[in-house]
């Protein structure tokens, strides 16, 4: 017997090991994944949409009996997710993606080669993208403790935003309590930093979503903002659970910073395709946590081509 909480996180293919050990592969395809995933242009197994439907009902015939959050957790109180657009100027874009720019020139590639070489850009352009979001979610979150008084749980994915966004709020709310969670702190750090925060010493905790997002229970706060995000909706949901979970009795509130013109779009289209099929297969779980904002046409590769027009064209302007 397995008990999990998360037997699929993005893929069919992440339901394969546990059909190993349980002894269950023969009620499904020889060929699993080639008859439920194909691969995308970069060689990366997609699901097959068509097909989750079958997946879906192997699973329920053979496999689980599944048992959704809403249906354990009665008197949880509701989660609801809200989406914050933020303006960046252009200038300020354009030197945060400055580096992205000069590797595309150093690399000489072609329109045509971009999509290609896409894939290479990918985390340079997400931690540029998180830099670009320190100074509105400084804005938001100085603006939400003045304004309610709430503790804050506040999601990041890369710890150099992470200690800027910190050292900034030293500044705007010099009397409240600021405090980071993230890879490198220590087990004892970590430990006395969720009491803290839960016993009321902690106004803002500051978290890396994959050092904090699983196994804390951290329902004093009712508010979260993902400065970043996850690729992945398990994750995201995982994270927002920390505050949403049984001891929390205040409704929940999730919100997102989203920055237009650069990672975000992408990554959130990304999210609504995962959630897409997450629905097929564990219909009734929590899976869409993308935000509300419009992603048709959204790739890495036109965005690499609209950074290396504007900043390019920019850097001219000033020179």
């Amino acid at each position: 017997m397995c008990l999990t909480g998360t037997p699929i996180v993005s893929s069919p293919l992440d339901v394969f090991p546990l059909l190993t050990m349980l002894g269950k592969t023969s009620y499904f395809p020889a060929n699993f994944k080639t008859y439920y995933t194909r691969e995308n242009y970069w060689g990366t197994p997609e699901p097959i949409p068509e097909r989750m439907p079958d997946l879906h009902r192997r699973l329920n015939e053979h496999v689980w009996s599944r048992r959704t959050k809403k249906g354990v957790l009665f008197d949880l109180p509701p989660k609801t997710r809200y989406t914050q657009l933020v303006d960046i100027p252009d200038m300020q874009r354009a030197k945060a993606f400055r580096d992205v720019a000069a590797k595309l020139k150093r690399k000489g590639y072609t329109q045509a080669e971009l999509q290609d070489h896409a894939k290479e850009f990918v985390s340079q352009m997400r931690h540029a993208t998180g830099i670009l979001k320190i100074d509105p979610a400084t804005d938001w979150i100085t603006t939400h403790i003045t304004g309610t008084g709430r503790p804050l749980i506040a999601w990041c994915i890369h710890t150099e935003v992470i200690h800027q966004l910190a050292d900034k709020l030293t500044h705007t709310l010099p009397h409240a309590t600021v405090r980071t969670y993230y890879g490198a702190t220590s087990k004892a750090e970590r430990d006395e930093t969720v009491r803290a925060f839960q016993s009321g010493k902690v106004d803002v905790l500051i978290a890396q979503i994959t050092a904090a997002g699983v196994g804390l229970t951290l329902t004093r706060a009712q508010d979260a903002l993902f400065v970043e995000t996850e690729w992945t909706p398990a994750l995201v949901t995982q994270a927002e659970d920390r505050i949403h979970r049984i001891t929390q009795t205040s409704p929940v509130t999730i919100t997102t910073l989203i920055a237009q013109g650069t990672l975000d779009p992408v990554i959130h289209k990304v999210l609504t395709s995962k959630a897409t099929t997450l629905d097929q297969l564990t219909p009734g779980s929590d899976h869409h946590v993308e935000a509300n904002i419009h992603t048709e046409g959204a790739s890495v590769t036109r965005l690499l081509a609209t950074i290396a027009t504007t900043i390019i064209d920019t850097k001219g302007h000033h020179q």
